[in-house]
């Protein structure tokens, strides 16, 4: 086990220059020498990693004969099956990127996502082909603009060769292997390019910290168009050349027969997912299960020690990370309530410095540098960008890469990114995670640009004069929910069954607010300006003075709170998920 957590810190450390590794190289790697070991195991259907091999060079045979070469994109709209990963093998081998689009996006912000691309093609599946319908008269694909159905491809990539594509030259760490999407700390979403690099150190950071091996069996229902699913997941299985094991979606329901069925022993969730299972009835051969390691993005830290107990884990592993994919911290020293630290495998992070609670920006002394806090105090966590870090800046959105990179912070010519997240700093200079900064927030394990949230609402054409979105905490829930402050118009009654439905159609569940505030008290001047001020303010009809409205799931309406409606929420027997 020693020599191969030193093969991986060796790895890691080797990935600093440029150099020809890549996923590609990495799969071809494992083809080659452990042929028959299982990749995928997708319903009652396995693939190993020479099946897994050969079909992503058909994919990549086939995209390069249709023109397709280094730095095109193409837009990938899947749900979770083996083909999304062997499309993505496929065209990373002959350098195309591709752009990992959320399938639960509706309307203008799907067509942004793919238009912000520049892809020459998108790949559709049963699924998601009717959201493509919605939007593709929004849509600008680059020459050719081919849309094809995954139901298809395989008829196109059946007469194409199998074997490994000869690309000069050859593709390397520098290159970029995805597009990723996040709305960063503030502002709309935006496009991250993740390096082969990256990507490849992350993989090996799970390996070292996280206890996967080529043992390792996977149980993976994020989905695979997140950071956490891609990179972490993903990568985590091609550096170990374990066996992952994919669902479309988590349900609680099915969670333990699944597990038992594939014989899985490592699962990771987002914090959500660990409350759903421990809300469930709890039966005696609970802990009679192959599970051994749960890695854990977003858990309360108060239901660790519960999970771990009922489920008989091993390992409770909490990690953290952007999706700009700087910085990386994994709590494998498994203390409760923390996330890692500012170094992992003797690498410097990043830093925890003061910063101004007005502004958000760091606090400067008189020389322009910031200042870094101490065990005991909270503040601003910022990644440092360099060769094992790299950060090309958003796609196409100069303003939110300067926006989002800071200068100089402790000498001269440093960049950190600023993640736009608090955190208390402790002995040992463990960290623990206290409340994200900016517009945006997180909810239901993923983050919420507040901007997009509330331009949707601005579109509503029923009399809505203003609007400013923030989260609000909700007791016994991770994260905030969305809560949209309005005005509206003078002498108008708003319709709010038909602006749920206008904001149904247009934003995924957790991106709809579950709370609305009709401002009358305030000055007439712009709510985002008030930002702050409505967020500490809340939904407590006892503290507020305006008007205050909650969704409800089984209407599909927003109705008047009151004190017996805020007390069932606090109390949490409303069930607002």
């Amino acid at each position: 086990m020693g020599s191969c957590l030193n093969l991986h810190m060796k790895k890691i450390l080797g990935l600093q220059p440029q150099q020809f590794a890549s996923l590609g190289s990495q799969l071809e790697y494992w083809a080659k020498v452990k042929p028959d070991h299982p990749a995928f195991i997708y319903n009652k259907r396995v693939l190993s990693y020479q099946d897994f091999n050969k079909l992503a060079n058909r994919y990549a045979h086939f995209f390069n004969s249709q023109g397709f070469s280094r730095g095109d994109a193409v837009a990938l709209i899947m749900k979770n099956k083996p083909e999304f990963l062997a499309i993505v093998a496929g065209l990373s081998k002959i350098g195309v990127i591709t752009s990992l689009i959320n399938y639960e996006l509706r309307e203008e912000v799907l067509a942004y996502g793919i238009n912000i691309s520049e892809a020459r093609a998108i790949i559709l599946d049963a699924d998601t082909q009717h959201l493509y319908k919605t939007v593709q008269d929004r849509v600008r694909l680059k020459s050719p603009g081919l849309v094809f159905l995954d139901s298809a491809l395989p008829t196109l990539i059946a007469s194409c060769s199998d074997a490994n594509p000869l690309i000069i030259p050859a593709i390397n760490s520098e290159d970029i292997l995805a597009y990723l999407f996040t709305s960063g700390s503030k502002g709309k979403r935006k496009a991250v390019p993740l390096v082969q690099k990256r990507w490849l150190m992350v993989g090996r950071q799970v390996c070292l910290n996280g206890y996967m091996d080529e043992r390792t069996i996977q149980y993976m229902c994020l989905p695979l168009y997140l950071n956490g699913g891609f990179t972490f997941c993903f990568a985590g299985m091609i550096a170990s050349g374990s066996t992952m094991v994919i669902k479309e979606s988590f349900s609680a329901q099915h969670f333990l027969p699944d597990i038992r069925e594939a014989g899985a022993n490592y699962f990771t969730g987002v914090g959500e997912m660990f409350r759903y299972l421990l809300a469930g009835a709890e039966a005696a051969d609970d802990p009679s299960n192959p599970l051994e390691t749960a890695i854990s993005n977003g858990i309360q830290s108060e239901l660790i020690e519960p999970f771990r107990q009922r489920f008989g884990l091993k390992h409770m592993i909490e990690m953290y990370g952007t999706t700009e994919n700087v910085g990386s911290f994994i709590n494998h020293q498994e203390i409760p309530g923390m996330l890692g630290s500012l170094s992992l495998n003797g690498i410097r992070q990043g830093e925890v410095i003061h910063y101004d609670p007005q502004s958000l920006e760091p606090q400067r002394d008189e020389k322009g540098r910031a200042q870094k806090c101490q065990p005991g105090e909270s503040g601003l966590l910022v990644c440092e960008i360099n060769e094992l870090n790299p950060f090309l800046g958003y796609v196409k959105d100069p303003l939110a890469t300067a926006a989002q990179v800071l200068h100089d912070l402790f000498r001269e010519n440093d960049a950190y990114i600023n993640t736009g997240d608090i955190m208390h700093l402790h002995e040992g200079e463990h960290l623990s995670f206290v409340d994200r900064l900016g517009d945006s927030y997180r909810w239901k394990g993923k983050t919420v640009s507040a901007d997009s949230v509330a331009e949707v609402i601005r579109k509503f054409y029923g009399g809505i004069e203003d609007v400013a979105v923030y989260g609000v905490r909700v007791p016994g829930f991770e994260g905030r929910c969305g809560m949209a402050a309005i005005r509206i118009l003078d002498n108008l009654v708003l319709d709010w069954k038909a602006l749920a439905a206008h904001i149904n159609k247009r934003m995924p569940d957790h991106a709809r607010p579950l709370f609305f505030r009709v401002c009358s008290g305030l000055e007439k001047r712009d709510l985002k300006k008030h930002r702050q001020q409505l967020q500490s303010e809340g939904y407590n009809p006892l503290l507020v003075d305006d008007e205050l409205f909650y969704y409800d799931p089984k209407q599909q309406t927003y109705l008047p709170m009151n004190s017996d409606i805020y007390l069932s929420i606090i109390m949490q027997e409303m069930g607002i998920d």
